[in-house]
């Protein structure tokens, strides 16, 4: 990998050298999967570099333990952060039929859509499923799960207190809350004309949830964007484009809905999306990742209650047509934004709204988290994670 930076940066990258592979065996422990299958690996650091057998789609980290789910294996993995050692597999993902251009019955697996954790429970959506599972986060086995009415594309979160989980429909115009424990179950329809989702998010102190939805944005309900946010107005757009919605969770209800984004004239009505989004430390800002958009990642001033000066990372590669991020994630006072369209990771600074270093990883990073002073980003092609340790 190759490092760009400018003449001055004010933070300091070395490479962990502490690598998990996957397929080492490790003859001290044997841990079966829910197939009865047996599996031998550890997770300990090489060079920089986590060779995987699987293509990492998500990684997470809670309580001494790390989640890797692969989307494409229909595999989640769990090992313990001291030890590298695997702790358990799941791959029981329900099975679907759908038809071939030929019109031929196929069998197919749903996958793992995104994760959370709270109270000890590893909740997983099925994409191409139609629940959401609720798994032992120490054993991954089954213990329950919430069955929907329309299939569980979408995204799953927790909130920071762990009394409740969310699952923002990517299907259903909708978002369901429900509680750890799955006593009960809330469903409340998005903002008139939502649909879709890119991101969602529970602020800090659990009373807001943050859903980046994925059309619907209208000058009737949602305020305009930012002069910066491009040229191309979303609201103008024949579906309308982003927005970011904020909803009370005492007060059951929607308190404000902004537009974002932007959508690129190249490519007509298709809106630009939230890929991730992530708040500050302080809780101040909200710091909101776009993919198919000009502009790279807006930040939301929680007390202003609107879009700060947002932060745009032009596309330098011929063969990316698509601009954006894939993901976002905060350590202390920097920014970490994984590009679409570069290969590369941004180092930002939040205050200033400027790019401190640039990390070339080579190939794409499809999802990121800061665990102990490290960055882990995901090359879901390469089958393996990258590890950073931040200084």
């Amino acid at each position: 990998m190759a490092w760009h930076s400018p003449a001055v940066i004010s933070i300091v990258f070395a490479v962990c050298y502490a690598v998990g592979v996957a397929q080492r065996a490790v003859q001290e422990s044997s841990v079966q999967s829910r197939t009865g299958q047996s599996e031998n690996s550890e997770f300990r650091p090489i060079n920089g570099i986590i060779e995987l057998n699987v293509r990492p789609s998500q990684v997470l980290f809670h309580q001494g333990s790390v989640f890797v789910a692969s989307w494409h294996d229909q595999q989640i993995l769990s090992f313990d952060t001291e030890t590298g050692k695997l702790l358990a597999k799941f791959d029981a993902f329900d099975q679907y039929e759908h038809l071939n251009s030929d019109g031929k019955v196929l069998t197919g697996s749903s996958r793992p859509g995104s994760m959370a954790v709270a109270k000890e429970r590893l909740f997983v959506n099925q994409a191409f499923g139609s629940s959401i599972l609720v798994l032992d986060s120490r054993t991954l086995r089954e213990i329950t799960r919430i069955e929907l009415d329309k299939p569980s594309q979408g995204k799953v979160t927790a909130a920071p207190d762990g009394n409740a989980v969310y699952f923002a429909s990517n299907i259903e115009r909708a978002f369901y809350a429900f509680d750890p424990f799955c006593t009960w179950l809330k469903r409340t329809p998005y903002p008139d004309g939502g649909h879709g989702i890119g991101a969602v998010v529970v602020s800090p102190d659990s009373r807001r949830l943050y859903l980046g939805i994925q059309r619907g944005a209208s000058a009737d309900n949602a305020d305009p964007p930012s002069e910066l946010a491009g040229k191309v107005n979303p609201l103008e757009q024949l579906y309308g484009g982003p927005m970011l919605s904020i909803y009370d969770v005492a007060e059951e209800r929607y308190i404000a809905s902004k537009s974002i984004g932007d959508t690129m004239l190249e490519r007509g009505v298709d809106s630009s999306i939230a890929s991730g989004m992530v708040f500050s430390n302080d809780a101040k800002s909200l710091f909101i990742s776009m993919r198919q958009c000009v502009v790279g990642v807006h930040i939301f001033g929680v007390a202003q209650n609107r879009l700060l000066k947002p932060v745009a990372f032009p596309t330098t590669l011929e063969r990316h047509r698509i601009r954006g991020c894939n993901d976002v994630v905060v350590h202390d006072d920097k920014v970490f934004v994984a590009l679409l369209s570069n290969d590369v990771i941004k180092v930002v600074d939040p205050v200033t709204q400027t790019i401190e270093n640039t990390i070339d990883c080579g190939e794409q990073v499809s999802n990121m988290a800061v665990f102990e002073k490290k960055l882990y980003a995901c090359q879901t092609k390469q089958k393996r994670i990258l590890v950073f340790e931040i200084q």
